[in-house]
């Protein structure tokens, strides 16, 4: 998937990926690169919000996990109800 390019955007600012919109450059945090710092492409918001779902998906990821390979008896930290869902779709 080719990367969209983004709109021209005055001076100072910048546009962020997430939200869309051109926004000054203090919005977005910064991270070393080879060497070279650079901002990130998307909004101190944008990323935390990109980091949440992550998270959450993770945590789905790892239940599932759970579910299929952990014996019930060794299981912690799974609700009973997600734990009969993920059952059930075996």
């Amino acid at each position: 998937m080719a990367n969209k390019a983004s709109p021209p955007v005055p001076e100072g600012r910048k546009w962020c990926h997430g939200c869309e919109t051109a926004l000054p450059v203090e919005r977005f945090a910064k991270r070393s690169c080879r060497g070279r710092t650079v901002s990130q492409s998307r909004c101190r918001p944008c990323l935390a919000k990109q980091k949440q779902e992550q998270r959450v998906a993770a945590r789905e990821r790892f239940a599932s996990w759970t579910v299929r390979y952990v014996p019930r008896r060794k299981r912690v930290g799974v609700p009973e109800e997600l734990d009969s869902a993920l059952l059930s779709l075996r």
